[in-house]
Parts: C-alpha cells; sequence; structure tokens
C-alpha cells in the first residue's frame, strides 16, 4: 500500500512540474514576441531588452532553490507570504520606463 502512496505522490509531482515547464515555456515564448515592440517603442536594444529576462531566468532558479528549504523551515504560511511580497515586488519593477532605472 506503501508503494501506492509513493507512486501516485511521483505522478502528482511530476503532473505539476509538467505544468510549472509548460507555462514557463509559454511566458518566454509570448516575451520573444514582445521584444520586437519594446525595442522600437522603448528605443532598446535586443541586448537591453533581453535583460529582464535573464533577470527573471536566474531569480527563478535561485529561487526555486530556495522556496523549499523555506517552506521546511518556517512553514506554509511564511512561505506563501513571502511568495506574495515577491511577487509584488516583481510587479513593481515592471513600472518604470528606463531600464536603468530598476
Amino acid at each position: 500500500m506503501a508503494a501506492m502512496n509513493a507512486r501516485k505522490c511521483l505522478t502528482i509531482a511530476i503532473g505539476l512540474s509538467t505544468v510549472t515547464v509548460a507555462s514557463n515555456g509559454l511566458t518566454r515564448f509570448s516575451y520573444s514576441l514582445l521584444m520586437p515592440e519594446m525595442k522600437a517603442s522603448l528605443h532598446w536594444s535586443f541586448a537591453v531588452s533581453g535583460c529582464p529576462q535573464h533577470g527573471q531566468c536566474s531569480g527563478v532558479l535561485r529561487g526555486r532553490g530556495r522556496w523549499a528549504a523555506l517552506g521546511d523551515r518556517q512553514g506554509a504560511l511564511v512561505s506563501t507570504i513571502a511568495g506574495l511580497l515577491s511577487a509584488l515586488s516583481v510587479l513593481a519593477t515592471g513600472i518604470p520606463t528606463e531600464v536603468w532605472s530598476l
């Protein structure tokens, strides 16, 4: 019976991981469609308009490694509140129109 529960947990974990991978892939694809418009309207080069994407990717890699440890140490509520504050801070970085003000 324990093997069945482990198998079910593994199936759920793989399903949730697949959803995360698919949503990140779609986000990166749609961002690449926006890059030419950002280049034209904000007068950014492709290198400068790629900087927010690079920051997002490196933040995701660092954050995922630390979030599980935070949840284990502090509990789900603290982890959820920290995630909400993190999301709001990322939202606030979208307000400026000049990349150098970030």
